[in-house]
């Protein structure tokens, strides 16, 4: 608290202002980040369920056909 009564309130007002900015940057960068992430996890998720759909389909018997 004592230091808060040292500085003018208009620096501790500037430096609560770039305080606030360079965090929303930092948690802007850090969603973007996460997000990007769970994507690319989802499409290798979705390559993966389509090369094992396309393995079982290949190693299935095929029935024969009737007419």
């Amino acid at each position: 608290m004592s230091l808060m009564l040292e500085k003018a309130p208009n620096q501790s007002l500037i430096h609560a202002a770039l305080a606030a900015v360079v965090f929303g940057t930092l948690s802007h960068w850090w969603l973007k980040l996460w997000t990007s992430s769970l994507q690319e996890a989802q499409m290798e998720q979705a390559q993966e369920a389509a090369v094992k759909a396309a393995q079982e389909a290949a190693a299935a018997p095929k029935a024969p056909e009737t007419k």
